[in-house]
């Protein structure tokens, strides 16, 4: 399992390392498979390279709210409608404008 940001990807750089895309294709060559856990949202995802994301078999993304395995989804998770509307409300009760 490895982390996205700055670990296989390089955000100073704006590119995976081509010693990731070397590691990642190796471990593919043997068999082991790979995995990311990410606290980044799937929709955050569009920036990270696909040649990338084709190598890793397992995604956690969100922080463990979708996992993916093998371009399959076998979670994902969201936060109720009721349970948003009191977070709303919380906020807009106590002043917070921003919601």
């Amino acid at each position: 399992m490895f982390d996205i940001d700055d670990t296989l990807y390089s955000h100073p750089e704006k590119r995976v390392p081509e010693k990731n895309y070397l590691l990642l294709k190796k471990l593919r060559e043997k068999g082991i498979k790979t995995g990311v856990c990410t606290s980044r949202m799937i929709k955050e995802m569009v920036g990270v390279p696909t040649e990338l994301l084709d190598l890793i078999d397992c995604k956690i993304m969100g922080t463990g709210s979708t996992t993916m395995v093998e371009r399959k989804y076998y979670k994902v998770y969201s936060i109720a409608k009721e349970t948003l509307h009191k977070y709303m409300s919380y906020f807009k009760e106590n002043n917070n404008n921003n919601f």
